[in-house]
C-alpha cells in the first residue's frame, strides 16, 4: 500500500492493521476480517485487536494458511481475499471465496475516503479505473521499476 511499503517490516505491518481498525473495510462490526502475515515458528502471531485478528504462518507460508482457512470455512462464497498473488487468488477463488486485487480494495478505501494515516486520505486510483482496467505483469513491473527509480533515490 502507498505509504505502507516504504516502511520495516513491523512498522508496515502495524500500519496495515491500523488502517484496518480506523476504516472498517469489512463493513459491519459482524463480519470479522483476518490478517495473515508470513511467520517463523518463535514469532508469537495472532496481535490482540478490538475488530481485527492478526494471524502468523508458523512452519508454513501464509498463502498456505489462507488456503487451509477457505478450504475449511462453512461458506467460502462469504469470504472475500485481498490479493494480488495469482495462485493463490486463483485457488481460493476456485474453493468459491470471493476476490479483491489490492487496486480494487485501495479504489474502495478512495471511494469511500478511508484514511491512509492519521489525517491523510488515499489518493489512489478512481475506483472506475481500478475495476475496469488490467495491466500486463510486464507493464507492472516496468512501472514498478520507474516508481523505483524516482522515488527510491
Amino acid at each position: 500500500m502507498p505509504g505502507l511499503n516504504s516502511l520495516k517490516l513491523e512498522d508496515g505491518r502495524r500500519g496495515l492493521v491500523r488502517f484496518v481498525e480506523a476504516n472498517r473495510p469489512q463493513g459491519s462490526y459482524r463480519n470479522s476480517l483476518t490478517i495473515v502475515f508470513d511467520g517463523k515458528e518463535d514469532i508469537l502471531g495472532g496481535e490482540a485487536s478490538g475488530e481485527v485478528r492478526v494471524l502468523f504462518s508458523k512452519g508454513e507460508t501464509a498463502d498456505d494458511l489462507i488456503k487451509r482457512m477457505v478450504e475449511s470455512a462453512a461458506l467460502p462464497a462469504d469470504m472475500v481475499l485481498v490479493t494480488d498473488d495469482r495462485d493463490l487468488g486463483y485457488y481460493c477463488k476456485a474453493q468459491g471465496a470471493q476476490l479483491w486485487s489490492v487496486a480494487q480494495f485501495l479504489a474502495l478505501a478512495r471511494k469511500t475516503g478511508m484514511v491512509l494515516k492519521t489525517g491523510v486520505r488515499f489518493k489512489g486510483p478512481r475506483p472506475d479505473a481500478a475495476e475496469s482496467k488490467q495491466i500486463s505483469d510486464r507493464t507492472a513491473n516496468q512501472i514498478n521499476t520507474e516508481l523505483s527509480r524516482l522515488w527510491l533515490k
